[in-house]
């Protein structure tokens, strides 16, 4: 969903990514003093975050250095310092504003193996300890936009699979397209310029017959499992939670596995194929939506469980091993990288008749290897808290794109070998967005669909990023 499930018309918004004031952008090192900043005598005590113990920064890698910014007035500014001998001597790197409360560096590419970090306010002063460093692990991508409008047209929140070596684009959501605001049609290409429809929209009609064909949806759960393609719950823009359960070898023939999930009514719902499984995570009930009836628990509700299923039918809720991500809804996709399953940021979905009168945002980032014992990485990601987001594992890499923030939507690019130190990509001409589809395929990560409003118009482009040659 967008950032809005009632969405009946298009708006630009501002992106508000930047999340530090940075005053002077120089290279770590240079020793440069600004001759308009002028440390001020307050001695408000704050703590800087460490980084935690056995961390290791990569060359080139960006890292939030965070600290309590509320105690400090607007127009406080801080220094922030480096040092490369163990704290003997440091040089300033960038002013920030105090109030900010956090501030990304970018690890140096070269210089000493160590560095610490040190953050001084008025008189009161704050060091990182020493931060080993190792080879840098950025690579370097080409990005090609294919199409400016692909036949598909404008949509957001629709399913993106690879399947028998070609890119699927399922359903979707757009009221001014499709008479249900959601449809059902299907879409498949092999190098995601040249697009075929594999199954039109029947989803036009309050007669649809939802036992011989699946209703149009946008976010639901879109897997791959056992040479066919799934779909895995839905949206509630029909007044009710879609619990169904289908799956198709051609896109075209579709086949109802169940009409009611063991995972329960939801919708902004994570979903894996994960150890020869269906994964159904986390979601939201959402009463502005779908006002429960006599007899119905259909109350708000935000989840942090986790359901798996062999065959789509039969599903078995996994009982957590220790600690687990906190409740959340609207991650676009979860990925499955080095080996292990990641839930990465999310959030929630404003519901005032149920008291939640305003969105969640987070930036964590979490891992499995069975989906009861989860791990949250050490450092928390430098990329915005964010929902409706990309993840996708690329290149042995695990990628963050786009998403919503509060201040609107975003249009970044992020990426890390190790969940621990992350790159950020720049993708000229992309058009910010939440709700995308993303492919990889045939050593290339496709990119396009979405919330894409660029000026007034909503795009359906399409975007090739691929490891430069």
């Amino acid at each position: 969903m967008g950032h809005s499930l009632r969405k009946s018309t298009f708006q630009a918004r501002a992106v508000g990514a930047v999340v530090f004031a940075l005053v002077s952008g120089l290279a770590p090192g240079c020793g440069y003093r600004s001759n308009f900043f002028t440390a001020s005598e307050s001695a408000v005590p704050f703590e800087v975050s460490p980084v935690p113990d056995g961390v290791v920064w990569a060359r080139e890698s960006v890292h939030a250095i965070a600290w309590d910014g509320a105690p400090f007035p607007p127009e406080e500014t801080g220094s922030f310092a480096v040092s490369r001998d163990g704290g003997a001597t440091y040089a300033e790197v960038a002013f920030v504003q105090a109030r900010a409360g956090r501030y990304l560096y970018t690890v140096p590419a070269d210089g000493e193996p160590r560095l610490r970090l040190r953050l001084t306010v008025g008189k009161v002063s704050r060091e990182t300890r020493d931060v080993a460093l190792v080879a840098s692990q950025r690579r370097a991508y080409r990005a090609t936009r294919l199409l400016a409008e692909a036949p598909f047209g404008p949509r957001d929140g629709a399913g993106a699979l690879v399947h028998r070596d070609r890119m699927w684009l399922i359903g979707g959501w757009n009221p001014e397209r499709f008479p249900r605001s959601t449809a059902n049609d299907v879409w498949s290409s092999a190098d995601g310029v040249a697009w075929r429809e594999e199954k039109p929209n029947t989803f036009l009609t309050a007669d649809f017959d939802a036992t011989a064909d699946w209703e149009g949806r946008h976010l639901a759960g879109y897997e791959v499992m056992d040479d066919a393609m799934w779909i895995l719950g839905g949206d509630p823009l029909q007044g009710r939670y879609q619990r169904d359960v289908w799956r198709s070898s051609d896109g075209k023939r579709w086949t109802r596995v169940t009409d009611a999930a063991g995972f329960g009514a939801r919708a902004l719902h994570m979903s894996a194929h994960f150890g020869g499984r269906l994964w159904v995570m986390g979601g939201q009930r959402i009463e502005q939506f779908v006002v429960p009836r006599p007899g119905e628990d259909f109350s708000a509700a935000l989840f942090g469980d986790v359901w798996s299923s062999r065959d789509g039918a039969a599903w078995q809720r996994v009982e957590p091993v220790g600690p687990s991500w906190e409740p959340r809804s609207f991650v676009g996709n979860t990925a499955v990288h080095a080996g292990r399953l990641w839930v990465v940021g999310g959030g929630s979905y404003e519901d005032p008749p149920a008291g939640r009168n305003a969105r969640e945002f987070r930036a964590d980032a979490w891992s499995t290897a069975d989906g009861a014992a989860w791990t949250k990485a050490r450092e928390a990601p430098p990329f915005a808290p964010r929902q409706s987001h990309n993840v996708v594992a690329f290149d042995g890499r695990l990628w963050v794109i786009a998403g919503y923030e509060p201040s609107g939507n975003l249009g970044d690019f992020w990426y890390t070998a190790d969940g621990e130190n992350w790159y950020d990509q720049k993708v000229p001409g992309f058009v910010e967005r939440h709700a995308a589809c993303v492919w990889a395929h045939r050593g290339a990560l496709f990119v396009g669909s979405g919330n894409a409003i660029d000026g007034k118009v909503f795009r359906s482009d399409v975007f090739r990023i691929e490891p430069a040659p």
